[in-house]
Formats: structure tokens, C-alpha cells, sequence
């Protein structure tokens, strides 16, 4: 992990992970898990649409934004 993290990165994570864990009680971890995946993908692709200023620019970095993620 980056030193860089700021003080409250990590209270953050635990509250995306004790909001899981109130839903696997529910429902399962593996749908919640699988829930969780998908809505942080949706909000990483979200983040990196803000940074362009048409969907031609972002789609001219494909290949960029491709990469940073599967780094």
C-alpha cells in the first residue's frame, strides 16, 4: 500500500466492508461480493470519465485507462 494514504483511508474501507457484511447476512457473501465488484467498477469508470471533457477524448485514452486498471 502507497505511504500516501490519507488518515481516513482506511476507516473508509472498513465502512464499504461492514456495509457488506450487513448485506451477506441477508443474502449470501458471494452475491454481495460479486454486488460489490460491480458497483466499484461502475464508480472507478465514473471517476475516470471525470477527467475528460467528451466521450471522443476518453475514447482516444482506451487504451491508457485500459492499462492503469490492469496494473
Amino acid at each position: 500500500m502507497s505511504p500516501n494514504v490519507d488518515d481516513e483511508f482506511y476507516n473508509r474501507a472498513d465502512s464499504f466492508i461492514n456495509l457488506a457484511n450487513k448485506h451477506g447476512e441477508a443474502i449470501g457473501r458471494g452475491k454481495v461480493s460479486a454486488s460489490f465488484m460491480f458497483a466499484q467498477a461502475r464508480y472507478a469508470a465514473w471517476v475516470s470519465a471525470c477527467d475528460f471533457s467528451s466521450g471522443a477524448q476518453m475514447g482516444a485514452a482506451k487504451a491508457e485507462i485500459t492499462s492503469y486498471f490492469l496494473e
